[in-house]
């Protein structure tokens, strides 16, 4: 047996062995052999100490903590734990939230299970929320309403020839790579691979991919915490509006049309 099987066993007085309990997926980490039906995994002994090691299907359960998330990274995807009462921080990634469809901002009192990894650190299973959810995805249907009817109204204006078709399909093609470009930072910053710089998640939102943009932050929570960059993001936005605004006074509708009728793209 491995000594990290001793720190879990438990001493049998009836019959003088050592009893280790794990789910059946630790066993198998651990290159265990199991023997089905009967739950044993094997015995073994040394330094006169008997070890007799059994698993069981389901994780017993264990005592419940509590605590705060103090520090969260959503980007990466994990953050810490103070536990109520003070102590070493408790490490926490997503996957061990109860609620996969609902991500910490930080600050939420939660509850969890304490165990810990392969070199001895503490880390939080099973997470809760002590009010029986997480803070929900801000502003996920929201983002993608706004943008929505901002490109319907872009249709309609083309529709009643208000503004060319090229137009639309710049804010559409512009969006639909906003969108995969924030995706694919978001893939990067996870796995610390190479990131797209912010310039040019600006410029994109600058030439009309805001509303893939905007989408894309709130639903894959990316970018969308950061302040400065919340701030330059919503000043492409503003520009480009207003531009968009001045395609339909008179001296905007015959600087398009000067561009667009010599390559045949103007009404």
């Amino acid at each position: 047996m491995k000594r990290t099987d001793l720190r879990r066993a438990t001493y049998l007085p009836d019959t003088g062995a050592w009893l280790s309990v794990m789910t059946e997926a630790e066993a198998r980490r651990l290159g265990l052999t199991i023997r089905e039906g009967t739950g044993v995994l094997g015995e073994s002994s040394g330094k006169g100490v008997k070890i007799r090691t059994s698993f069981c299907r389901s994780r017993v359960k264990l005592m419940r903590h509590q605590g705060k998330i103090i520090k969260w990274k959503d980007e990466q995807g994990y953050g810490f734990i103070t536990p109520r009462g003070g102590g070493e921080q408790v490490f926490v990634h997503i996957k061990a939230f109860s609620n996969r469809h609902r991500r910490p901002v930080g600050n939420e009192i939660v509850t969890y299970e304490l165990t810990s990894d392969d070199r001895g650190r503490k880390r939080a299973e099973h997470v809760a929320f002590t009010d029986g959810s997480a803070i929900p995805t801000q502003g996920g249907g929201v983002s993608f309403t706004i943008s929505v009817l901002f490109l319907m109204f872009v249709a309609v204006s083309v529709l009643v020839g208000q503004l060319p078709f090229v137009v639309l399909g710049i804010y559409l093609v512009a969006s639909a790579v906003s969108f995969w470009v924030y995706a694919q930072d978001k893939a990067a910053a996870k796995r610390a691979g190479w990131r797209t710089r912010e310039n040019t998640l600006h410029v994109l939102s600058l030439l009309g991919g805001w509303p893939g943009a905007f989408v894309a932050q709130r639903w894959l929570r990316h970018k969308s915490k950061k302040v400065s960059f919340q701030i330059a993001f919503w000043v492409t936005v503003v520009v480009n509006c207003v531009g968009l605004g001045w395609l339909f006074s008179p001296s905007g509708d015959y600087a398009l049309q000067s561009l667009l009728g010599p390559v045949g793209l103007g009404r």
